[in-house]
C-alpha cells in the first residue's frame, strides 16, 4: 500500500508537461484561500526520477501551497511512468476540475508526441470515443484565431468543432467572426460549413478548368439562400434571429402564404391575354 510522505516544497519537481495550460485566477485564489485555511487535504501523487521526485499529479496544489505559504506538502510516491503516469494526470484533472476544450486537446497532442500513442489507443486511456480525439486534435491544426476563440470563451467547440472543417480559410474567419457578433448554433453553423464547401468545390473546380482551358474564372463570394425569399445572399448580409418552435412556425407560415400570393399573381399575369 502507498504511503503518504510530506515532502517540501523545494524537493519536488513540477511535470515537464503540465496538463492545465489555460489559467483559472480565480479557482486558483480559491484552492490557495482553502489551503491556508485547511491544509492540503488530498495528496500530491509523484514518482521517482534520477532528478529527484516530479509531481505526476497535483500541480495546482504545489503551486497554491507555495502561494499559501506552506513548506511541505503531503505526497504518495507511485511507481509508474510514461502513458500511465499520463493517465493518472489526465483523470485527475479532468474530474476534479474540468480540462478545458483546448487543454485537453493539447494533452492529446503531448501524449502521441511524446509516447508515440495513436489517437485509438488516447481514447482507451482517457475513455473518450474515437472522434472526441479526433475533433480535439483536428482544431489544433486549424486557424490559431479559432483556437483563441475557443480559448477566450468567444466560441465554444461544438461550434469550432464544425468551423473546422470549412475548406475556404478565408471564409472559415468570415463565419467566425459573424459568430462571435450574433451567435450561432452548432446545426446551423453545419449547414453554413457544407454551402462554403459546395461553393469552393465549385471554385477548385473552375481553377482545374482554366488551367486546362487557360480561360479566367474568378472566385465568388459563397452565397447562402434566405430561408424567407429564398434569394442567395452573403453571409455578412444576413441576420441570424433565435425563434422558438412556435413563433417560427408562424412567422413562417406567413412567409410562405405571401410566397403564394405573389405565385397566384405571378400566374394570372401570365394567363391574361396581350
Amino acid at each position: 500500500m502507498n504511503k503518504i510522505i510530506h515532502c517540501r516544497l523545494d524537493k519536488l519537481k513540477p511535470p515537464d508537461f503540465d496538463v492545465r495550460i489555460t489559467p483559472n485566477p480565480e479557482k486558483d485564489d480559491e484552492l490557495r484561500d482553502s489551503i491556508k485555511e485547511f491544509g492540503v487535504l488530498l495528496p500530491l501523487i509523484v514518482k521517482e526520477t534520477d532528478s529527484g521526485l516530479e509531481i505526476v499529479a497535483g500541480s495546482r496544489r504545489f503551486r497554491e501551497s507555495g502561494r499559501a505559504g506552506l513548506v511541505a506538502v503531503p505526497c504518495i510516491i507511485v511507481k509508474t511512468a510514461g502513458a500511465a503516469a499520463e493517465k493518472i494526470k489526465f483523470h485527475e484533472n479532468f474530474k476534479r476540475l474540468d480540462l478545458s476544450h483546448i487543454d485537453q486537446a493539447y494533452s492529446f497532442a503531448h501524449m502521441i508526441k511524446q509516447y508515440d500513442m495513436t489517437e485509438t489507443q488516447i481514447s482507451v486511456l482517457v475513455g473518450k470515443s474515437l472522434a472526441y480525439v479526433s475533433q480535439h486534435l483536428s482544431l489544433l491544426q486549424t486557424d490559431p484565431n479559432l483556437i483563441a476563440a475557443v480559448h477566450d470563451g468567444r466560441i465554444n467547440f461544438s461550434v469550432a468543432r464544425e468551423l473546422v472543417r470549412c475548406k475556404d480559410a478565408d471564409e472559415r474567419s468570415r463565419l467566425m467572426a459573424f459568430i462571435e457578433k450574433n451567435g450561432a448554433t452548432s446545426e446551423v453553423v453545419t449547414k453554413w460549413v457544407q454551402e462554403s464547401n459546395r461553393e469552393t468545390a465549385i471554385v477548385e473546380n473552375e481553377t482545374i478548368n482554366y488551367h486546362a482551358t487557360q480561360q479566367t474564372s474568378t472566385p465568388q463570394t459563397p452565397l447562402y439562400p434566405c430561408a424567407g425569399c429564398e434569394t442567395p445572399k452573403p453571409l455578412l448580409d444576413m441576420i441570424l434571429v433565435k425563434l422558438c418552435r412556435e413563433c417560427h412556425n408562424v412567422i413562417f407560415l406567413e412567409i410562405e402564404k405571401e410566397k403564394m400570393k405573389i405565385r397566384q399573381n405571378q400566374a394570372l399575369k401570365t394567363s391574361e391575354p396581350a
